[in-house]
């Protein structure tokens, strides 16, 4: 599988050295951030269907029925389905739907996806009951999740290589943007209007993404020469002619060297060296990213923190969404000085250090220790440094590396092959979680976070190789000699 990820140049070195400028100094042009800034809305509203609990399940445990949809207070059973069914719808959205990609084509899946959220998310802010909440909850979190596997997929066909880190990184401030906008809005409107106006992003994604162009490289595995170059142009219109052809022949070449049998991509992946261990480098930071805790944390922000008695949990919530934003725009220009691997390392001790800190707080709290009157600050301070630490690596690399560690016809396969498994993880993980606070304590789940985040550090010391400019070759190649 080596030999086929291989790009081959004209032999001649000062040709090859010319086209290797091309394709990698040249800037993104105008169009593509265009392309590039639409499709991210269906990342924001991600971000905002992720948390879209926090601030709705503080509304539920109300016994105001003018704020609380349901009529009464939720109950602990009731949340671990409000919360973990979607999860599990999640699996087949990240399975099923990103596979429609290889079918019909990038642009048009992304399409359905905006369309089908848009009308679920209407449907949930009208909803009365659990049954009602918890099913359109779960075709939105399935569609979140197909969003989170076919994007990416889009980004890296339609950027050059050299944009692919930083772009992927960007992609991922769009989360917390999406989920900053539901803990701001969730705090001060109701459960329908706060949905309404969270869904809103994607009537704007509707209407501009049919300007976008289908990827180049899916129109050419469909042999559609005219449209691959059309996307092409539209997408590098600072090339000359001439730069395009190389570029084109370079994906020709490319997708000549990858013929595989589509059917039997992901037995392909798992008979090859470098395709077993592409899936098993792809798995490990998302499965250490979900055991840190952030998406428990980010989904029920509001009742974890009105439980420290401190600040309202919706306060902290939005002060942790604009930490958020800052640091992933900061992760996004770092990642290609500093590299993937030192900052995911850094990024899980010190997740690992602010859960253990608000462990030992939570305790305090439950013992009704007197100290606690002095500590009042300390959950903010550490949730902060929580966000802070998640947002600089473990929070937006492992979504942006891992379409990298796969050739292009593989890609939505494997990510959906992923993201399914680590789907299973967090399943457990949410279904789990309002059932242990409730008879364990919530100071025994934050640290079960925190020894997590310190395991996941040293699984990514020794295990997880640097990707930082690599080509796509030189990757299989890694992968081939691991």
């Amino acid at each position: 599988m080596t030999e086929n990820r291989v790009i081959s140049l004209p032999e001649n070195e000062d040709v090859k050295s010319n086209n290797e400028e091309v394709l990698e100094n040249r800037p993104e042009t105008l169009f593509t951030y265009f392309t590039i800034g639409t499709a991210f809305l269906l990342i924001m509203v991600g971000g905002s269907t992720v948390v879209w609990s926090s601030p709705a399940v503080v509304k539920m445990k109300l016994d105001d029925p003018n704020e609380n949809p349901l009529g009464k207070p939720i109950e602990a059973v009731e949340l671990s389905i409000l919360i973990g069914l979607p999860t599990v719808s999640g699996l087949l959205g990240c399975f099923i739907i990103p596979k429609l990609a290889d079918i019909v084509g990038r642009k048009y899946t992304l399409l359905a996806i905006g369309s089908v959220w848009l009308l679920s998310l209407i449907a949930t802010s009208f909803s009365r009951n659990l049954i009602m909440f918890t099913s359109f909850i779960c075709i939105s979190m399935a569609l979140q999740a197909a969003s989170f596997a076919a994007v990416p997929i889009y980004l890296t066909e339609i950027c050059q290589h050299h944009s692919r880190a930083k772009l992927g990184c960007i992609l991922c401030v769009f989360i917390p943007i999406g989920e900053l906008i539901t803990y701001l809005v969730g705090s001060v409107f109701s459960i329908r209007d706060f949905t309404l106006i969270i869904a809103s992003p994607l009537v704007v994604f509707l209407v501009l993404f049919h300007l976008a162009p289908e990827s180049p490289v899916y129109s050419l595995t469909k042999g559609s020469v005219e449209e691959c170059r059309r996307s092409l142009k539209k997408l590098r219109s600072n090339k000359t002619e001439k730069e395009l052809n190389i570029e084109y022949d370079q994906i020709k070449e490319s997708l000549d060297l990858q013929e595989v049998k589509s059917e039997f991509v992901i037995l392909t992946l798992l008979k090859s060296k470098e395709g077993r261990f592409g899936l098993l480098l792809g798995t490990i930071p998302i499965v250490i990213q979900y055991l840190t805790g952030a998406t428990l944390v980010l989904q029920l922000m509001g009742p974890i923190f009105d439980e420290a008695n401190t600040f309202a949990g919706n306060t902290i919530a939005i002060i942790v969404g604009i930490a958020k934003v800052c640091c992933f725009l900061l992760a996004s220009f770092l990642v290609e000085r500093t590299g993937r691997k030192p900052l995911l390392i850094i990024s899980c001790v010190g997740t690992g250090i602010s859960t253990a800190v608000l462990s030992v707080y939570f305790y305090l709290n439950y013992i009704n220790d007197p100290v606690i009157e002095d500590l009042k600050l300390l959950p903010l301070i550490a949730v902060l440094f929580f966000i802070m630490s998640y947002s600089m690596g473990i929070g937006p690399i492992p979504l942006a590396v891992i379409s990298e560690l796969f050739p292009s016809h593989a890609r939505s396969v494997a990510m959906s092959f992923i993201l399914m498994f680590c789907g299973v993880v967090l399943t457990v993980y949410n279904s789990s979680y309002p059932i242990l606070d409730e008879y364990a304590g919530t100071h025994w789940c934050f640290f079960m976070f925190s020894f997590f985040s310190l395991l996941g550090a040293v699984v990514i010391y020794f295990v997880v190789p640097e990707t930082k400019g690599k080509s796509d070759a030189e990757i299989q190649q890694i992968l081939a000699d691991y």
